[in-house]
């Protein structure tokens, strides 16, 4: 039967402590990477949420906008009639 000396001994124990240390360690690791995985799901459907009403607020001033394009062009033609019939009333109040 061989004998170890007390060097040994103490280095084989302080290996089995360190590899027992590293797999808590990857235990604590992956433990936090599943809550980050959680997290960045959670953040990923916020944000596609966020992209919806974004693009559905988008999409009712797009709209809008026309809509006022549209009045102001109105308004513009209204206008250019109003111009010509203050012109025709004008000529007619100058004297001949």
């Amino acid at each position: 039967m061989a004998t170890t000396s007390p060097d040994v001994d103490r280095k084989v124990r302080q290996l089995d402590n360190d590899v027992h240390e590293i797999y808590e360690m990857l235990r604590v690791i992956s433990h936090t990477q599943g809550k980050h995985c959680e997290r960045l799901d959670t953040l990923a459907t916020e944000m596609s949420r966020v992209g919806g009403t974004q693009s559905r607020h988008l999409s009712t001033i797009e709209k809008t906008l026309a809509e006022h394009g549209e009045r102001f062009d109105t308004i513009g033609l209204m206008l250019g009639k109003h111009g010509e019939q203050l012109d025709g009333i004008i000529q007619l109040l100058q004297p001949c």
